[in-house]
């Protein structure tokens, strides 16, 4: 029984962590889609023609730029937390060769 505990308890707190990581990704996101979006903007020479190639559109892409900057966050934490892990194993296999 203190198997099934302590397995819940670990469960319970990696999802939280996760659901936190989640919140802060979609808050992030949002803001940095705007700065892709202003930045690109800066690019366009002839925004009249851009706008007309795309309907008027811009609601889409600023999606776009959103969904691949939640996906950047979610990315950079996961290649950030395999990188902790390493560092650790490697670290605790050092102490336990000397």
């Amino acid at each position: 029984m203190k198997i099934l505990t302590a397995i819940a308890g670990f469960l319970v707190k990696m999802l939280a962590g996760s659901f936190i990581w989640v919140v802060i990704a979609l808050l992030g996101s949002f803001p940095l889609g705007l700065l892709l979006l202003k930045i690109m903007e800066g690019f366009i020479k002839n925004k009249n023609a851009f706008s007309t190639e795309i309907n008027n559109q811009m609601r889409p892409l600023y999606l776009l730029f959103v969904v691949t900057c939640f996906t950047g966050i979610l990315l950079s934490r996961l290649v950030a937390v395999s990188i902790k892990v390493l560092a650790e194993k490697k670290s605790a296999l050092k102490s336990q060769k000397s």
